[in-house]
């Protein structure tokens, strides 16, 4: 069965000159490069059977020749792309749907698929693509073979259309962590991004118009009990890298605030994880990146936070103090400057760095095979150990600090997630109550931290709006009263839970 293996990555047209220049593609080109204009057609139902199915089928011309490929369902993590593909000469711009299911053959699946009246009766072009792409064959002393292909040009769909410039590593032979050595060797001196949307995706995108980007939120990873500690990792990981990337785009353009809490939410996830794992299985230098950028998302949840919550809820629960106006101006501002350099970070050389990085590190398969101990022991060993933490932080919360109470959200805020990755080794009502009463101690300390955040933020627009602050300020410490007074309940019904797997 024919398997794609490819590493997408985004790439400045500004940067591109440099690239064909390069010394790593004159180091290890096997031939001059060749470049050629690739136009496409995917074909698909009015109602998008095969994008439903997870597949997605081309007619792509170069020159008088024609090629058919169909791609069935695959695995994308940290730009790394895996999927079936098959490819099969055709007469004229539509596809032959019975030579490529002889072609697929071996797929049962997808031969059926292709076979299916319902597809052939209604399948039409639904969106183009039209790039120049520029290839160099690759070889390195192990062995290993690349082909890196430079694609510039555009997807067009609808009445939309949007430009690609992107670079498609594809292994030919070797690991796949080759792929991401070399895009490391690389972004020394390029800025480069993983990227998981094909260009398929971004067509379809396109095709549907109005539809609008939806934020991407955590989903439970799929592990088991019977896994090894290295393998469960590694789904955790892909998992949490999926939520990441999967709002990259919301983060760069919009200004839904929905998409930087839920990346931001998914840099906790991962560096939970990492932490959770490090007694077994180390990421060096990566915990310290992944701080950096999720401060720097931090940043603008504050202030988007207060300009979108908080300072509407003044204004709607009580009477709104003189100057109110201005103040919501001054934070929204802000708010706006801070997304700014948000995206300025999101784009910036050092975050691809790190995405390849990590995207690297679980390629390798010297940790999975070292850390084979059951995966179902070392989770319950672990939330026992964080359980025990929590409750030592919160033995006294009703009477702490603000500090001490923050500490104490942390501690509740690592647990959850550890039991959350953990989920599926004790599906049932007992792991959901858990993570049920593991929410309600976080909602509460959240709402308690979010007030503090904004008297320190309210700290930094003085003495401009001090009219306003006042009442806000005595509103905020009414709201915190409140809080306050039902985080004794919610701590209480914490205590009397059990981790899954707990004797």
């Amino acid at each position: 069965m024919p398997t794609e293996v490819e590493l997408k990555l985004l790439i400045d047209p500004a940067d591109v000159p440099r690239l064909r220049r390069h010394e790593l593609l004159r180091a290890h080109a096997v031939a001059p490069p060749a470049t050629r204009l690739l136009v496409s057609a995917y074909f698909d139902t009015p109602d998008l059977w095969l994008k439903r199915h997870g597949a997605a089928l081309r007619v792509r011309r170069e020159g008088r020749r024609r090629v058919q490929t169909f791609k069935g369902d695959g695995g994308v993590h940290a730009g790394l792309h895996t999927r079936q593909e098959w490819e099969s000469p055709v007469r004229g711009d539509r596809p032959d749907l019975e030579a490529l299911a002889q072609r697929v053959g071996a797929d049962p699946a997808c031969a059926d698929l292709l076979r299916d009246p319902a597809l052939a009766a209604r399948l039409g072009p639904v969106f183009t693509t039209r790039f120049r792409r520029t290839t160099w064959q690759l070889a390195f002393p192990d062995g290993s073979e690349i082909e890196l292909a430079l694609d510039q040009g555009e997807v067009r769909g609808g009445r939309g259309r949007e430009p690609i410039s992107e670079i498609e590593l594809e292994l030919l032979a070797g690991e796949p962590g080759v792929l991401f050595d070399f895009a490391l060797a690389l972004a020394d001196t390029i800025a480069l991004r993983p990227f998981d949307a094909s260009k398929a995706q971004r067509g379809y995108a396109l095709w549907a118009g109005g539809q609008r980007r939806e934020p991407v939120k955590a989903q439970p990873p799929e592990v088991s009990a019977q896994m090894s500690v290295g393998e469960g990792l590694a789904r955790i990981v892909a998992a949490c890298l999926a939520q990441i990337q999967g709002n990259e785009a919301g983060v760069l353009a919009g200004d839904d605030p929905e998409f930087v809490h839920q990346m931001r939410v998914g840099l906790r996830r991962l560096r939970v994880a990492l932490s959770l794992f490090s007694p077994v299985i180390a990421c060096p230098g990566c915990q310290p990146e992944l701080k950096w950028i999720a401060r720097e998302l931090g940043a603008v949840r504050d202030w988007e936070v207060l300009a979108r919550q908080t300072l509407p809820a003044l204004r709607a629960e009580g009477d709104a103090p003189a100057g109110l106006d201005a103040l919501q101006a001054a934070v929204t501002r802000r708010a706006a400057q801070a997304r700014r350099a948000a995206r300025r970070v999101v784009l910036s050389p050092r975050y691809g760095r790190l995405q390849l990085r990590l995207g690297a590190w679980l390629q390798e398969e010297r940790w999975r095979q070292a850390q084979a101990a059951p995966l179902g022991e070392f989770a319950d060993k672990m939330l026992a150990r964080y359980h025990k933490r929590l409750l030592k932080r919160g033995a006294r919360l009703a009477w702490s600090d603000a500090p001490q109470r923050h500490a104490t959200r942390i501690a509740a805020k690592k647990l959850r997630y550890a039991a959350e990755f953990f989920c599926g080794l004790h599906p049932g009502k007992r792991s959901c109550d858990y993570v049920r009463a593991l929410a309600q101690v976080q909602d509460v300390l959240g709402r308690l931290n979010d007030i503090v955040i904004a008297e320190t933020l309210f700290g930094r627009l003085l003495p401009a709006h001090e009219e306003a602050l006042g009442p806000a300020r005595r509103w905020l410490a009414a709201r915190h009263d409140a809080a306050l007074a039902t985080l004794p309940a919610v701590w209480k019904a914490f205590t009397k839970t059990r981790p899954p797997g707990a004797r």
